[in-house]
């Protein structure tokens, strides 16, 4: 085999890996759309995500927080602690942040 097809052959399959990359992403894209538009529009689904997805990262938080030593900078620590403080709330005011969320849309 020539060397010149050698060659060709490769820019042919890496061609066709960035391709189907390519389509890979602009479908990931499309997917976090769609559901960003579910959740602009109130569906319960994003609603359940919100509140589950908020719950854990405070248990994550809060592991970053308490570990000791130089596990993590201290800057890294209180910034950390800021925002579990915000998803707090999120996750202690459920019950009034459900209204701005329709009830009966998936």
């Amino acid at each position: 085999m020539a060397v010149s097809s050698v060659l060709l052959y490769a820019f042919a399959a890496r061609a066709a890996r960035a391709a189907r990359a390519a389509r890979a992403a602009r479908a990931a894209r499309a997917a976090r759309a769609a559901r960003a538009a579910r959740a602009a529009r109130g569906a319960r689904g994003a609603w359940r995500r919100l509140t589950v997805i908020s719950a854990v990262m405070v248990a994550v938080i809060a592991v970053i927080v308490a570990l000791p030593g130089g596990g993590f900078p201290a800057w890294m620590k209180i910034e950390q602690g800021v925002c579990g403080l915000l998803l707090v709330a999120v996750v202690g005011y459920a019950a009034t942040l459900r209204q701005a969320f329709a009830a009966g849309r998936d």
